[in-house]
């Protein structure tokens, strides 16, 4: 008996938000839409921590700048991450404490210790600065995302490799999802021929096309390794598929630095799988140069 009312009252506060968030959304309000993201980031942190990182991997390619959702704030940030970001950071702290969780062997690692230094100037930087709050703003954020994109990621990948797959298979998913969208908008407005277009197709999950573009360049030689060494036909399939769409999709960007550090990448890593020798690479360039 207690379960049924239990379900009732579920379905009734549920009916309760729809209808104060459908009125709010009807007076071009969109902050009671928040609640929901809320609520499932509070679980994850509390209940799964695990799982909100692998969250961060799919919803940071579609993460929203707060203000396109509540128009006429004095702040800004990209939501969910963000928000996610700063949970998941307190509660590896607070871990960290508690667990002894740390893990010593990085301090002698040196991509660990730049980091270090970096945030230690930053800190240093704020101040002689003229603005504090930004500087102070500045270094939190960079201090959230190297301690749960670095040290977190570093932990859990540590503990199983094919953990970084999945990390890898995540990011892809959502910013394949972004791809889908972006072509949609830009086919339906001035077509995909035209490149003024594609300037804000992919807006508002990025700022202009060139971030755009830059995180696909990024994303597809990742896929495409993760497709050449896939065992599964279906992996390979689904990598080679992941591949081909999401380079269509920076073709589209028209993005040209992207373009470039793409065949850039890929020359270095042809120059690397078949062994190509520097020194060969400079007398065959210093050849066609003289040609």
């Amino acid at each position: 008996m207690r379960n049924k009312k239990d379900i009732v009252l579920v379905i009734l506060l549920s009916l309760l938000f729809i209808a104060a968030n459908s009125f709010y959304t009807y007076r071009q309000s969109s902050i009671l839409s928040l609640i929901p993201f809320v609520l499932l980031v509070g679980m994850w942190v509390f209940f799964a921590p695990t799982k909100l990182f692998y969250g961060l991997a799919f919803l940071v390619p579609l993460s929203v700048s707060l203000r396109k959702i509540v128009p006429g704030l004095s702040f800004d940030f990209w939501f969910p991450t963000e928000p996610m970001l700063v949970f998941l950071l307190l509660m590896l702290i607070l871990k960290s404490f508690k667990d002894h969780f740390f893990q010593k062997e990085l301090l002698r690692h040196p991509v660990f210790i730049s980091m270090l230094f970096y945030l230690g100037w930053l800190l240093i930087s704020v101040v002689p600065s003229e603005m504090p709050v930004v500087s102070i703003k500045y270094f939190l954020v960079r201090f959230w995302f190297i301690g749960i994109f670095f040290y977190l990621a570093y932990f859990l990948f540590k503990q199983n490799t094919k953990n970084i797959k999945l990390f890898l298979a995540l990011f892809t998913a959502g910013l394949a999802i972004v791809a889908v969208f972006s072509i949609i908008k830009q086919s339906t407005t001035a077509g995909l021929l035209n490149h003024h277009a594609a300037y804000k197709s992919a807006s508002p999950f990025f700022v202009d096309h060139t971030s755009y573009g830059a995180t696909l360049a990024f994303t597809i030689p990742f896929i495409g390794v993760l497709a050449l060494n896939a065992k599964r036909g279906i992996f390979k399939f689904l990598g080679w598929g992941f591949t081909i769409f999401l380079a269509s999709a920076l073709i589209f960007s028209y993005s040209r630095a992207a373009w470039l550090s793409l065949l850039l990448a890929i020359g270095v890593w042809f120059f690397i799988y078949f062994k190509i020798k520097f020194r060969t690479v400079v007398i065959a360039g210093a050849l066609l140069t003289g040609l």
